[in-house]
Parts: structure tokens; sequence; C-alpha cells
């Protein structure tokens, strides 16, 4: 884009160079005529003089005019160009931010649920270990049984805590595909702005 406006800058200056270039040669030719005429004398040559100056002012004119609009198209163009580069760039940095603060949401989220799982397994095995104890002391057939049920509540609440995790890490890889997904689509925008930018200004100059 820089080069851009650089090229543009400069082409608009050659333009002006050359104008100027071209009103100075008019001037000179017109300051000659009129000094050539002038030494005819008689009303002819004050007519013709009158016209000659005449041409001199809607040459300067024209000149002027032409100046104006090239350094006023020139304007807008670099203007245009720089503030579709600066949205370009807001936008890919409001994305990107917001692309890593749900990332980091959903490590967090992943992190905090397999947490909750270690607990909770550690918890009923834990439970589920001094119930057993306590029940053996009674007598050895309900202490069989207790181990069984203890047994049974530990491996139900294993498959609970599995399916959590099982869960929690297809969550985190769905998040991130949507993510790389998202990316994806603001690169593309962001190509199609850069190159429809880069036509209009091709098509300027």
């Amino acid at each position: 884009m820089k080069d851009e406006s650089s090229n543009i800058k400069l082409e608009a200056s050659s333009v002006i160079a050359v104008l100027v270039v071209v009103v100075v040669v008019v001037v000179v030719v017109v300051v000659v005529a009129v000094v050539v005429v002038g030494e005819g004398g008689g009303e002819r040559g004050a007519a013709t003089l009158e016209e000659l100056s005449l041409v001199v002012v809607v040459v300067v004119v024209v000149v002027v005019v032409v100046v104006v609009v090239v350094v006023v198209v020139v304007v807008v163009v670099v203007v245009v160009v720089v503030v579709v580069v600066v949205v370009v760039v807001l936008v890919v940095v409001v994305v990107v931010i917001v692309q890593v603060v749900v990332v980091i949401v959903a490590v967090l989220l992943v992190v905090v649920v397999v947490v909750v799982v270690v607990v909770v397994v550690v918890y009923v095995s834990s439970s589920s270990s001094s119930s057993s104890s306590s029940s053996s002391s009674s007598s050895s057939s309900s202490s069989s049984s207790r181990k069984s049920s203890s047994n049974n509540s530990r491996s139900s609440s294993s498959g609970v805590c599995s399916r959590i995790v099982v869960v929690a890490v297809a969550v985190a890889i769905v998040v991130v595909v949507v993510e790389i997904v998202v990316v994806v689509v603001v690169v593309v925008v962001v190509v199609v702005v850069v190159v429809v930018v880069v036509v209009v200004v091709v098509v300027v100059e």
C-alpha cells in the first residue's frame, strides 16, 4: 500500500511538472507573439494583443483547473487507501484478540472440567474405601456385599467421569476447529479487500 501511494504521488508530481512546463512554454510563446505583433503597431496590433492576452488567461485558467483536479484525485485516492488499510488492520487485530480470548476460555474450561473430574474420582474412591473398611468390621457376609456395592459405585463413577472427560475434550476440539475456520475466513476477507483496493487504485491511475 505504501508503494502504491508513493507511485500515485510520483505520477501526480510528474503530471503537475509537465503542466507547469506547458504553461511556461505557452506564456513564453504568447509573450514573444505579443512583442512581435506589438512592433507592427496600429489597431490590428492592439486587437491582436487583446486576443493574445485573452488566450493567455484562458490557458492559465485551464491549467490551474487541471492541476487542482489532479491534486484532488490524488488526495482522495491516498485517503481512501489509508482508510481501507487502517480498517483492515483494525479488523485483523480485533479478530485475533477475540480468537485468543476464546481459545484461552476453552482451555480454562477444559482444565476446570478435568480438575473437577479428578476431584470427584478421588472423593468417590476414598469414600468407597472408608465405607468398605468400616463395613468389614461388622461381619464377613455384609463386608462382601459392601465391597461389591462399593466396587459397583466406583466403576459407575469412573464411567461417568470418563464420559465427562470425553465431552470436555470433544468441546475443546470443536472450539479449536471453529477458531481455525474463523481465522481462515478473516484472512480470505482481508485478501479480497486488499485486492479490491489495489484494483481501484490501478483503475483510478
